[in-house]
C-alpha cells in the first residue's frame, strides 16, 4: 500500500502545481486582448519617441517658450506615426506595468535605444559657451 501511496501523492502534487493559475497573469490577459497588444520591440520604439517628445517640451519650457497645446499635437502625431490610438497606448502601458520585472527589462531596452539614437542626434553647443576657453 505504501508503494502505491507515494506515486499517487506525487501525481496529485504535480497536478495541483500545474493546474494553479497565476491570478495576476489572468487579470493581465483580461486587460489586454492578444490582438490589441503592441509587440515589445515596437513598444520600445514608441516609448523612446515619447521620452524624446517630453524632453523637447521640457527644453522649450526651460527656454521660456509657451508649450500649451503642443503636447496634444505632438502626441497625436506620434500615435499617428505608429498607427495607434492614445487609448491603445495607455492600455498597453498599463499591461506592461503589471509585470514590474518585465517592465524594468522593457525600460532597459528603451534606454539602450535612446543611447543608440544619441549617436545620430547632432549636439548643439549652448550659445553662451561659444568662444569661451
Amino acid at each position: 500500500m505504501k508503494g502505491f501511496l507515494i506515486p499517487l501523492l506525487f501525481a496529485g502534487l504535480c497536478a495541483a502545481v500545474f493546474s494553479c493559475k497565476n491570478p495576476v497573469q489572468e487579470e493581465r490577459s483580461l486587460l489586454m486582448p492578444a490582438d490589441s497588444l503592441i509587440p515589445e520591440a515596437l513598444m520600445v520604439q514608441i516609448l523612446a519617441d515619447v521620452h524624446l517628445l517630453e524632453a523637447g517640451l521640457i527644453i522649450r519650457r526651460n527656454q521660456g517658450e509657451r508649450t500649451s497645446g503642443f503636447p496634444d499635437v505632438y502626441y497625436q502625431g506620434l500615435f499617428r506615426k505608429y498607427g495607434i490610438s492614445d487609448a491603445r497606448f495607455a492600455s498597453n502601458l498599463t499591461y506592461y506595468q503589471w509585470d514590474p520585472e518585465g517592465y524594468s527589462a522593457l525600460y532597459d531596452k528603451v534606454i539602450a535605444e535612446l543611447k543608440a539614437r544619441s549617436k545620430w542626434i547632432p549636439v548643439r553647443e549652448p550659445a553662451d559657451s561659444a568662444g569661451k576657453e
